[in-house]
């Protein structure tokens, strides 16, 4: 889509991209595709951290973390985090 405005408008995507951001619009979060779903799950599966994957798919820990969730996946106890007895 940014792509179609900045032929549009004859401007570079950058600017289409970076004009909103700077006056501090609201955007909507992308949502993950089925393969980078699939891919954290492998990921999470193998014992990676939510923030390990975060960071292999330069996303947020939270976009994983939703993400993951909304998949079913079971999520583990974050790291340092006490269980109750």
């Amino acid at each position: 889509m940014s792509t179609d405005q900045a032929t549009e408008f004859g401007v570079a995507k950058t600017t289409i991209i970076t004009v909103p951001r700077e006056s501090n619009v609201v955007q909507r979060r992308q949502s993950l595709t089925p393969e980078q779903v699939m891919d954290a799950t492998v990921l999470h599966e193998s014992g990676r951290s939510l923030s390990q994957i975060a960071e292999q798919q330069s996303l947020k820990q939270d976009t994983i973390r939703l993400a993951l969730k909304a998949a079913g996946v079971k999520l583990r106890p974050a790291s340092g985090a006490t269980i109750p007895v």
